[in-house]
């Protein structure tokens, strides 16, 4: 498997066109939550373009989120924002965490790069730049 490296520059194109492609349902989002680490800057520079309110939730080695702003996003739509989507094992992690501690209205998902093998349709993506089978390097790798 090669390795493609991601500049800034390109993040920052990919969140324009979302932005740009998807402003109705963008409208309607209330929350922008970034997931540590990898996802914080693409949802940070998501959330100020949109005009958004952003907050973190952090994933350990051990599987356990840490998110203390579950009253922020109560009855509210939310999206999710990471990196890569690998094996869709952190998204349902966040998905579920999200909806015991913290019962939004919706939950979708932004991811800038989705692994061409993952076929699981529960995590809802709404947008992703495009499929990859390398591995990808972020300025923050």
């Amino acid at each position: 498997m090669g390795k493609v490296e991601v500049g800034f520059w390109e993040i920052e194109k990919i969140i324009g066109k979302f932005a740009g492609d998807n402003k109705d349902f963008l409208d309607k989002v209330e929350f922008v939550v970034g997931v540590s680490r990898g996802g914080l800057v693409p949802a940070a520079l998501l959330a100020a373009k949109i005009d958004k309110p952003l907050a973190a939730a952090y994933i350990n080695k051990q599987d356990e989120i840490f998110f203390d702003r579950g009253e922020w996003i109560a009855g509210k739509n939310v999206l999710v924002v990471d990196d890569v989507i690998r094996s869709g094992k952190t998204l349902w992690l966040v998905k579920n965490h999200l909806q015991k501690c913290c019962r939004p209205k919706s939950i979708s998902f932004f991811v800038l790069f989705k692994v061409k093998s993952l076929q699981n349709e529960d995590y809802r993506i709404q947008s992703f730049s495009r499929e990859i089978d390398e591995d990808v390097v972020f300025p923050w790798d």
